[in-house]
């Protein structure tokens, strides 16, 4: 199933382990690897990949292609036992040692018929400029292994680690919404702006939502209950182009009861993303909007406080108190 997140080990050259005689990694590129490697069937195209050195997180990216082909694998085993596990040391005599002890000066090679894999990331690639330790990326491992060089992620952890940088989580978002189905279209009542109260229902919800970038079903009746409660304009900026003015639910999406307006506010369409990510939050009492700390440091530092412009129309206290929670939990 495409729109997995994996983390690749990669070392800017050749690399060798367990006998290997290494890939050569292009590590703004292309991962290579081969059909010996532990998860090369569950790889797929349009899955997410962070790859990492011995050290650190290199970059994030996308896989656009992953290209198959026949090929010879040379792996280097200790003549004494014939274990694969086997390194090199520099400045010693003999140089090689295996794991069980025994030292030679030359591996016994052997040759095996593989399928070689080189996973492409187009121009999908972003370098992380952050250090954030293998460990910590190991970490958020759905089935930690040390000896393994790829290696599934769980996506929650992941999404939280690459907050603070903005392309990355723009790329996990992408990802993780094209493992979403289509909705289903289906037919909405006229809604009834004039109505007050609405409930967020907090049974089979999540209070984590990435549904900022899916356009929703009924979105457009939604929005023109939203313009007729509070005026054609953002709240929080004041920005009165509609082309780029979004109908946003205060608690997420689930079905046709959400489209209360109520649970909507009128955001940018930038702002709307980010109160999606959970990166902006509406205060419940004071109706102020106020931003996670990396995008405060930002140009939206001067929307930070702001009070929403919604008229005599009012926003539900119990949503935004939900929708609160999880901006502050994050």
């Amino acid at each position: 199933m495409a729109g997995r997140t994996w983390l690749m080990t990669a070392i800017e050259g050749d690399r060798q382990y367990g006998g290997n005689t290494g890939y050569l990694d292009e590590v703004t590129s292309v991962y290579r690897y081969d059909s010996h490697v532990a998860n090369h069937r569950q790889v797929d195209e349009g899955d997410l990949v962070l790859i990492r050195n011995r050290a650190r997180l290199l970059g994030v990216a996308v896989l656009e292609r992953i290209a198959r082909a026949p090929a010879i694998k040379v792996r280097q085993r200790c003549p004494v036992c014939r274990v694969s596990a086997i390194r090199f040391r520099k400045g010693r005599a003999p140089g090689w040692r295996c794991r069980k002890g025994h030292e030679f000066q030359v591996p016994e090679n052997e040759s095996a018929q593989v399928t070689s894999y080189a996973a492409e990331y187009g121009d999908s690639y972003i370098t992380e400029t952050r250090v954030i330790s293998s460990t910590v990326l190991k970490a958020c491992a759905k089935r930690p292994n040390d000896q393994l060089s790829i290696e599934e992620l769980e996506p929650q952890k992941i999404e939280l680690l690459l907050s603070g940088n903005g392309a990355a989580l723009a790329l996990f978002t992408r990802v993780q919404l094209s493992r979403r189905p289509a909705l289903e279209p289906h037919r909405l009542e006229p809604l009834d702006p004039q109505v007050e109260e609405f409930g967020t229902l907090l049974t089979d919800r999540r209070t984590r939502t990435l549904r900022a970038i899916v356009s929703r079903t009924g979105q457009g009746a939604f929005r023109s209950a939203l313009i007729r409660r509070y005026g054609a304009r953002c709240l929080v900026s004041g920005c009165s182009v509609l082309e780029v003015v979004e109908a946003a639910h205060i608690w997420p999406f689930r079905g046709p009861e959400d489209h209360h307006p109520a649970n909507g506010l009128l955001l940018r369409a930038d702002l709307h993303t980010l109160f999606d990510l959970n990166l902006m939050g509406i205060h419940p009492r004071t109706l102020t909007a106020h931003f996670a700390k990396d995008v405060f440091q930002s140009d939206y530092s001067v929307l930070e406080g702001r009070v929403l412009l919604t008229g005599k129309g009012r926003p539900s206290g119990e949503a935004l108190k939900s929708r609160w929670e999880c901006f502050e939990q994050r």
